[in-house]
């Protein structure tokens, strides 16, 4: 007997990413933001889109720009984590599921930084905005323990997480001029220390293009039992090699894939092009194909197949948003 299981349906309604951006009464169960009348013009003085400007002063000190391989300014999809309700009713947030049409979004700014006079290190510092954040509104900036539910949370860590700044009394502000294809936004918080390690951190960013992550949606059987499937792609690429993994599904590309059609087989042959398929089963053949079509950068992959063997399973659907390797 044939059952179907639906994982949050409704996003797959929601293909394309920045649809639902800045929607919504920005309430926030009471704590959400308040009206803000900064443009983006006003936020941009100087700055060129994608740029930020970034201040940091007391125990650490910005001292330059970020030299590494990736981007120094990401506008991403990011989980909005929950935390226990604490004293004074701080804290007491829901996780809130992530999706590139819903959000919700952080942004992180790398740096060249100085603490307390020592070495010069990268650091981030960043800003979790809250869920259903709009254009137009301030919202409180707590520490990561501290910011109630609809609030913003932030902080200031190496790139590589030895060290963070988790002051539980971190304060601030950030506000919002645009949000949806881009990012352009103000924001400042301090850790709240009265030492000699008291840090304020300040920042504009000016139109940050928003960076998607990979997601799936597709229509997976397995022996009679369906399942409607939304959810993450998790992506892997080395030496040329794409190997993308959801929870279902997973495909491992020849080197250097090109768009275009390609042969499902349950092991990958890269002198034939064929991508191989594992589907949490056993099987001794595969019937079906796998398209690739690129567009600014990033591949979306349809897929159709049915499995012979041990195990019957077959699927339908994509991967979008796959960044190009």
């Amino acid at each position: 007997m044939n059952t179907r299981h639906t994982c949050i349906a409704v996003i797959l309604t929601l293909s394309i990413p920045f649809m639902l951006g800045g929607c919504g009464d920005g309430s926030n169960g009471g704590y959400g933001g308040s009206t803000s009348r900064v443009s983006a013009s006003d936020i941009g003085q100087g700055l060129e889109p994608g740029q930020f400007a970034l201040d940091i002063s007391g125990f650490v000190v910005s001292t330059g720009d970020y030299q590494g391989d990736v981007p120094a300014a990401r506008f991403q999809p990011w989980n909005y984590g929950s935390s226990r309700e604490r004293a004074e009713g701080y804290g007491g947030r829901q996780e809130v599921e992530v999706w590139n049409a819903t959000g919700p979004y952080r942004i992180w700014l790398l740096t060249e930084v100085s603490r307390d006079g020592g070495d010069t290190e990268d650091a981030s510092a960043w800003v979790q905005l809250p869920p259903d954040a709009q254009a137009g509104r301030t919202y409180p900036i707590r520490s990561t323990r501290m910011a109630r539910h609809g609030e913003a949370y932030g902080g200031l860590q190496r790139h590589d997480m030895v060290w963070r700044d988790g002051s539980h009394s971190l304060e601030g502000e950030v506000t919002i001029a645009e949000i949806g294809e881009h990012l352009t936004a103000t924001f400042h918080f301090d850790n709240g220390r009265e030492d000699e390690q008291h840090t304020r951190v300040e920042a504009r960013v000016y139109r940050v293009p928003f960076m998607p992550r990979g997601e799936a949606f597709y229509t997976f059987t397995r022996d009679g039992e369906t399942t409607e499937f939304a959810g993450r792609v998790n992506r892997h690429s080395q030496d040329h090699r794409l190997e993308l993994m959801s929870e279902h599904v997973h495909l491992r590309f020849p080197p250097r894939p090109e768009p275009g059609t390609y042969p499902l087989e349950p092991r990958r042959d890269d002198t034939r092009g064929v991508v191989s398929l594992s589907a949490g089963g056993r099987f001794d053949t595969v019937d079906g194909t796998v398209e690739v079509s690129e567009n600014a950068g990033y591949y979306t992959i349809n897929f159709a197949f049915t499995t012979q063997g041990q195990d019957e399973v077959s699927a339908e659907g994509r991967f979008e948003w796959i960044a190009v390797p």
